[in-house]
């Protein structure tokens, strides 16, 4: 009876210690359920998932790198046209007249914009609040606008640039001399 089951079970079965359980594979290389027939050579191998995944995935990661670059890029330009506009306004408020106003504030504003991404920038000083009797109060307004190149970038479906403008206004000190 005990060769039978050996027969049947095999010879590790049968003994005191591991009665039950399937025998190990062979230990070293090539072993395991593919002893014998080399690396790569089984009807499931892995041959070529590492340039599969390459495939698919390092396009994603190419989009998402260049989203990310477009994305800082249009946040950072708004935010220099922004600081522009400002610094232009209070520029303007602090002159003593409305043609040194414009000038002021044109100056000022391509001056802060010259190490940008910004390119055809155009500044517009509204010098109304200048032209206010002394006493009364004025404002100054200042508009920024440019555009922002995107086309380095190569992303499908995002156009090749971004027009963004910002606007801001200065008080005018009441009880400062004003030139007409």
């Amino acid at each position: 009876m005990r060769r039978l089951i050996a027969l049947i079970a095999g010879p590790q079965v049968i003994g005191s210690s591991g009665a039950g359980r399937r025998p190990e594979p062979p230990r070293g290389a090539g072993g395991g359920s593919r002893a014998g027939r080399g690396p790569g050579r089984g009807p499931y191998t892995d041959r070529g998932a590492a340039a599969l995944e390459a495939v698919v995935i390092l396009p994603a990661i190419l989009l998402l790198a260049a989203l990310t670059a477009a994305s800082w890029r249009l946040w950072q330009t708004r935010g220099d046209v922004h600081s522009a506009a400002e610094a232009a306004a209070r520029a303007a408020s602090v002159s003593s007249g409305s043609a040194q106003g414009v000038t002021a504030g044109r100056q000022v504003a391509l001056a802060d914009l010259a190490g940008t991404r910004c390119s055809a920038p155009t500044v517009s000083v509204d010098p109304a609040g200048l032209s206010a009797p002394v006493g009364f109060p004025g404002r100054v307004g200042v508009r920024v606008a440019c555009t922002v190149s995107m086309t380095d970038l190569l992303l499908p479906g995002l156009p090749g640039s971004f027009h963004v403008s910002a606007s801001a206004e200065a008080p005018v000190d009441s009880h400062r001399e004003r030139q007409p």
